[in-house]
């Protein structure tokens, strides 16, 4: 009787639910493990059996890792002062996800490499508090730096603009919000946050964004980028609260820095344009800007004479507006 109920005893303890355990067979193993359950708990215990192990192996089990993952771990990492375990770039990510906005690092390169990094591993539907803080601080070097279009992209696309201020995005974004638009609109599902941006950015504001041609839209935006580039800017008061809505705002061509061919005017055209340039019609301008444009890619050397004489006329008055 004793050995039946030993043998019964152990059948049902071999029955009975058991905690999971991590067969820590691999770093690359268990940290797919903790990329679908970021827990502090699971972090901790990872972090403690891979230094023990092999932690020179951590830098590259983290590539793919979400950011929210990155996040819970070098937050493991950081309790043990062991930070130096990822790459320069995932350091300067540590450095963010524990709410430093400051720090940049002494690699000139890491702060790219860094929004790169966090752009791509940022997964909306699993945001947290701590990832979207670390996407708003790297956004802007993200967006100047064009390291990570693609990835904005997706997110603009997927709700971004819930998370992130308005004004906030369109400062940093500036013209180039046009392009990041037009990817953003190609995307198979759009959050209407995104649409309603592009809309009201041409003028369009009245229309209701589910019920828009989304492709029609995205390839008005890509055509006024493609056309007019760098030179785009949006207006410099982003926001008129002189009525009593306020108006969102609008795209301008720089007609001057086109003109010229100085990308790095653009936005300045009632600073630094001549008087003389200022008093044509905008059509005029815009004419002129694009008839530029058009000659200098075709031969930049006929151009610079081309615009030499033009400048010499406008300043004279003689000069009319060319037909393209």
């Amino acid at each position: 009787m004793r050995i039946r109920s030993f043998t019964v005893a152990i059948a049902l303890a071999a029955c009975a639910p058991r905690e999971p355990t991590l067969p820590h067979t691999t770093i690359a193993g268990d940290m797919a493990v903790l990329d679908a359950h970021p827990t502090p708990a699971l972090a901790d215990e990872l972090v403690a059996t891979w230094l023990a192990r092999s932690p020179t192996q951590i830098a590259a089990a983290v590539e793919t890792a979400h950011l929210d993952t990155l996040c819970v771990l070098s937050t493991a990492l950081a309790r043990r002062g062991r930070v130096d375990a990822l790459d320069a770039p995932r350091q300067l990510l540590a450095r963010r996800c524990a709410g430093d906005r400051k720090f940049w690092g002494d690699n000139h390169a890491a702060p790219d490499a860094a929004a790169a990094i966090a752009l791509r591993g940022m997964d909306l539907a699993r945001a947290t508090p701590q990832a979207i803080a670390v996407v708003d601080a790297l956004l802007p070097t993200a967006i100047t730096r064009a390291v990570a279009d693609g990835d904005v992209a997706r997110l603009l696309a997927a709700g971004l603009l819930r998370h992130v201020e308005l004004e906030a995005f369109l400062a940093m974004a500036d013209g180039r919000t046009v392009w990041l638009l037009a990817l953003a609109l190609q995307a198979p599902t759009v959050d209407d946050s995104a649409v309603a941006l592009a809309l009201r950015l041409l003028e369009r504001g009245g229309e209701r964004p589910e019920a828009v041609d989304r492709m029609a839209l995205a390839a008005t935006l890509a055509a006024r980028w493609k056309e007019d580039g760098a030179y785009l800017y949006l207006n410099d008061e982003l926001w008129d609260n002189s009525g009593d809505e306020a108006q969102p705002p609008l795209i301008r061509t720089d007609t001057w820095a086109k003109f010229v061919a100085a990308a790095e005017l653009a936005h300045a055209e009632d600073r630094v344009a001549p008087a003389w340039w200022r008093a044509r019609p905008l059509a005029e301008r815009a004419a002129l800007a694009a008839e530029s444009q058009a000659r200098r890619y075709r031969n930049d050397r006929d151009w610079a004479a081309w615009l030499v004489e033009q400048q010499r006329q406008l300043a004279a008055g003689t000069s009319a507006a060319p037909a393209r």
